[in-house]
């Protein structure tokens, strides 16, 4: 995914500007470390968190389904550096290449309770 973006990855966490964090599981095992990471300046980016309550830094997350159900598309109508890079097209029906089928993009909205 990271190449497709033309980002360049790492596996060492003090090289990186940002850490992607694949299962939040990950996170909470090691939060003191990665909370001093981010104290340091590091980003951590999460990707697929499932619904439930989590302790992230010092925010209360909540992580819920979107009320209207998954999101199989979404805008690229920013003003973020990798969007410019998009097509409209590119952010709707992502095909997922391990279950050949499309998969949404968005199975979960966080909301900030603290």
């Amino acid at each position: 995914m990271l190449k497709d973006l033309n980002i360049k990855s790492t596996t060492s966490a003090s090289t990186g500007n940002a850490i992607v964090i694949s299962n939040v599981a990950t996170y909470l095992k090691q939060a003191e470390h990665y909370d001093h990471l981010v104290a340091n300046g590091k980003k951590l980016i999460f990707l697929n968190i499932p619904e439930g309550d989590y302790l992230i830094g010092n925010d209360s997350i909540k992580a819920v389904k979107p009320g209207m159900g998954a999101y199989y598309f979404v805008s690229n109508a920013t003003q973020h550096p990798l969007a410019k890079q998009l097509d409209e097209a590119d952010m709707r029906l992502w095909y997922d290449g391990e279950t050949k089928m499309i998969q949404p993009i968005l199975k979960a909205m966080m909301t900030y309770c603290s």
